[in-house]
């Protein structure tokens, strides 16, 4: 068993303990109901049930024996920027961000080959504050202490941070530049996230057209919200799906030509505003490259 010690930064006061055991070890609320039911939770060494609302500066306890090994993935990830609280990633396609369904060979048991400090060890998703889909390629920020972590979790919860996109599209995008605003639910029957308006969260993706080609169009995409699947979802609804991404209607390709080009965030420490761009792999010049041929 594994015990972790958490101390509630001011961002997290009055948040009822179990949603802040559900983030910190980024398990189903559910879950983290069921640890303090047991009584593996504890605040101030004193066991409280679920709904209890944390104070500034108390210290939260856990006894967390993770469903899944974090064994080591032999591979070397490149690191685009570290320091004592956070790694900046580029993450190739391909890569799963943290372990599911048994799966070991992902970002996070990679850093961990590498020997890298991640907050809140005990989870299975340790340091991961957001997410890439395992198809897409590009920069991902990492945390290294509880403290960035909570600090960058509340940044993205409060959409300060900025990231921009490159998508390869089918078809000749008209627009110079659109503003895509539609509302997204998860479609259980189909499992993937679709265009609703019963249950669904406000969505708002902008793009800008970069290129033309014969049948396909070069994007700058930038989300302005943190959906699951948004710009997939949102560039496939408006009739110009990701190549590769057959999930959504795109035509199959030898991979999800999306890219997280670039990020933008205040450090978690120094409180400077910091800016990290993840060149485009190059199989994805490849690809611009025949389709300029194409023409």
């Amino acid at each position: 068993m594994s015990r972790s010690t958490y101390r509630v930064n001011a961002q997290f006061k009055g948040v009822r303990v179990d949603k802040y055991i559900s983030e910190c070890l980024r398990l189903s609320r559910r879950y983290a109901q069921k640890l303090i039911k047991e009584g593996k939770v504890r605040v101030g060494r004193k066991i409280v049930s679920s709904d209890y609302r944390l104070q500034e500066k108390e210290e939260v306890e856990v006894n967390y024996i993770p469903s899944e090994g974090l064994s080591p993935y032999e591979y070397e990830v490149p690191i685009l920027y570290e320091d004592e609280a956070i790694i900046v990633v580029n993450k190739p396609a391909h890569l799963s961000v943290h372990p599911a369904g048994g799966e070991k060979d992902t970002l996070v048991n990679a850093l961990i080959y590498m020997g890298k400090t991640l907050a809140g060890s005990s989870s299975l998703r340790p340091g991961i504050v957001h997410r890439l889909d395992k198809e897409t390629s590009g920069v991902m920020v990492v945390a290294k202490t509880l403290d960035a972590y909570e600090d960058l979790v509340e940044q993205f919860r409060r959409r300060r941070v900025k990231k921009e996109y490159r998508a390869l599209v089918e078809g000749r995008v008209r627009e110079e530049k659109m503003s895509i605003s539609l509302p997204l639910q998860r479609d259980h029957k189909n499992f993937c996230i679709k265009v609703g308006f019963l249950h669904a969260r406000s969505s708002l993706t902008e793009v800008e057209r970069k290129e033309v080609f014969k049948d396909a169009s070069l994007l700058l995409v930038r989300p302005l919200s943190g959906r699951m699947h948004q710009i997939r979802v949102h560039l496939s609804f408006f009739g110009h799906p990701i190549i590769g991404d057959v999930k959504y209607k795109g035509r199959p390709a030898e991979r999800l030509y999306l890219h997280a080009e670039r990020i933008e965030f205040r450090h978690p420490l120094s409180g400077k505003q910091m800016s990290f761009k993840a060149e485009l792999p190059e199989e994805f010049m490849v690809k611009i490259g025949r389709l300029r041929e194409q023409e």
